[in-house]
Order: structure tokens, then C-alpha cells, then sequence
């Protein structure tokens, strides 16, 4: 009987240290550790985006634990676009899961595409140690792949490819069949079309230094008109030259082959248009263009 009794004391000795909390194991800690090991931050312009990963620890206490993240040595995001929630860096009460939260920031003073990595280590801090082998391999390292893009909106801001801005011929052909250009290569200003958000209008002259060809003059200003459009690109509408072989000769969208733009940038584009679309003088002759740089 003695043996027995011996038995169950022996047994429940060894329990008892196995629910022991390891802090009080010859100087051993609790372990912390990511629960995974990656993750992804879209960042757009129109929605900078957010993602949360958890924090573990091997047993829970009865306060509240701070974490530590450093970034790695080797991460190559940008600092100025990403943003960690000091407020979730804990892991609460009574509990062993903490929930870190890193925002995405849009940032207008870079490339608005990119793709870069935010590295993050958990600091062994506060008595957390990082790696523990008694609960198998832990993630002491967290990968963030930040991608950063522009997206259109369906309505471009009033404050888009507004004011003034260089007009240069890239490419044409009746203007360079006559010795000329087909737009007055000067400063023109775009101002927002009061009817069309999505629309900017300037005044330009059609064949500036044509001025007398077989009794025809030229010289023409009009008011042209681009629009931004989610699905045609970059579209000119129809400008008359006043000019013809029987009736005019028209500039007017290049239809599939108009140029793209994006919003998140107005400092340059390339407007692709059509010349002579209604074949009045042998056309229509594609690949024509033009270019907008901001001053």
C-alpha cells in the first residue's frame, strides 16, 4: 500500500511542474513569436490600405505585454509609406494573441507604383524570449510585400492637367507635307470643360505658318479638347482645320491607339490622334501625336 501511495505523490509532483508557468523554470521565459510568417499591403491612391498578422506567446499573464518590432537591415520599404499602430503592439491580458496592425500611407512625392519589402523582427523583450525549443520552430520574422499603384477614378480631381503646359508635335503628316506643324508649338493653358469634369480644353493654332497654298489660308485657332476616359485613354476631340480637298480635314481620336494616362501624375502626357478620318485628302493617317509638359 505504501509503494502505491508513493506512486500517486510522485505523479502528481510531476504535474504539478508540468503547469508550472515557465518564468519560474531556472531563469526560462515565455516564448513570442509571429503566428505566420508573410503577408501583403496593396497601397493605391485612392485606398492606402491595411494588414494585421498576430503576435503569440507561449502562456498568458495577468498584464498586459508590449511588443517591440524592429525593421529589418535588410528591408527595403519605403519609410514613408507604411505606418505601425503603436496601439496594437501588445498582447492583452490574460491572453496569448496580440493582433498588430500596419497602415498603408499614400505618399504623392514618389512613384506612385513600386513594389518593396517591410522586414520586421520581434524583439525578445519584457522577458519574451524569441525562440523556445520547447514548443517546436517559431517566426521570430515578419515579410510585408508592400505594393504601391495608381488607380483612375471615374471622375478626375478639378486640379488635374490644369494650367499651363508645353505643346510639342511628336509625329504628323499634312502639317510636315506643307512645311508646317500641325500645332502652334507654344505655352497653352487647360482649364476643366464646364459641362465635362473629365474634359480639359485649350486654344491652339492649326497650321500656324501655313498661311497661303493654293489660295487656302490656314492659321486657325480653335479650342481643342482632351478627355480622360476609364476605358479609351486619352481621347481628342474632333478638331476642324478649315481646311480641305472638297470638304475638311479633321484631327479626331485615335480610337484603340490612344495614349494611357494616370492621375497620380500631370506633369507630362502623349495625346494620339487621327488625321483626315473622313479620307477627304487621302487619309486617314494614323500615328499622329502631340505632347503636354507641365511649366
Amino acid at each position: 500500500m505504501k509503494k502505491i501511495i508513493g506512486i500517486f505523490a510522485l505523479s502528481a509532483l510531476l504535474f504539478a511542474c508540468d503547469t508550472t508557468d515557465e518564468t519560474s523554470l531556472s531563469g526560462r521565459t515565455d516564448t513570442v513569436y509571429f503566428d505566420d510568417s508573410e503577408a501583403t499591403l496593396d497601397i493605391t491612391n485612392l485606398d492606402p490600405g491595411t494588414v494585421s498578422f498576430d503576435v503569440l506567446v507561449s502562456k498568458s499573464a495577468s498584464n498586459a505585454r508590449t511588443l517591440t518590432l524592429d525593421v529589418d537591415a535588410s528591408s527595403t520599404a519605403i519609410a514613408s509609406t507604411y505606418a505601425i499602430d503603436a496601439a496594437t503592439l501588445t498582447i492583452p491580458a490574460n491572453s496569448i494573441t496580440g493582433t498588430v496592425t500596419v497602415n498603408g500611407v499614400y505618399d504623392a512625392s514618389i512613384p506612385s507604383t513600386g513594389t518593396e519589402n517591410l522586414i520586421l523582427n520581434l524583439d525578445g523583450d519584457l522577458g519574451l524570449q524569441s525562440a523556445n525549443p520547447g514548443i517546436g520552430a517559431t517566426n521570430k520574422q515578419f515579410n510585408i510585400t508592400i505594393n504601391r499603384s495608381c488607380v483612375n477614378p471615374a471622375n478626375v480631381p478639378a486640379d488635374y492637367f490644369v494650367g499651363d503646359y508645353t505643346l510639342a508635335n511628336i509625329s504628323a503628316f499634312i502639317g510636315p507635307a506643307v512645311g508646317d506643324v500641325n500645332f502652334e508649338e507654344v505655352t497653352v493653358t487647360l482649364t476643366v470643360n464646364g459641362a465635362n469634369p473629365n474634359l480639359r480644353d485649350f486654344t491652339t493654332t492649326i497650321l500656324p505658318t501655313w498661311s497661303a497654298d493654293n489660295g487656302v489660308v490656314a492659321n486657325i485657332d480653335v479650342t481643342a479638347s482632351i478627355e480622360f476616359t476609364a476605358l479609351s485613354g486619352v481621347v481628342l476631340t474632333d478638331i476642324g482645320t478649315n481646311i480641305g480637298c472638297g470638304s475638311e480635314i479633321v484631327f479626331k481620336t485615335a480610337g484603340a491607339d490612344n495614349s494611357a494616362w494616370i492621375v497620380c501624375d500631370d506633369d507630362t502626357i502623349t495625346v494620339n490622334y487621327t488625321e483626315d478620318d473622313n479620307t477627304d485628302c487621302g487619309g486617314p493617317f494614323l500615328g499622329s501625336a502631340f505632347s503636354l509638359t507641365k511649366i
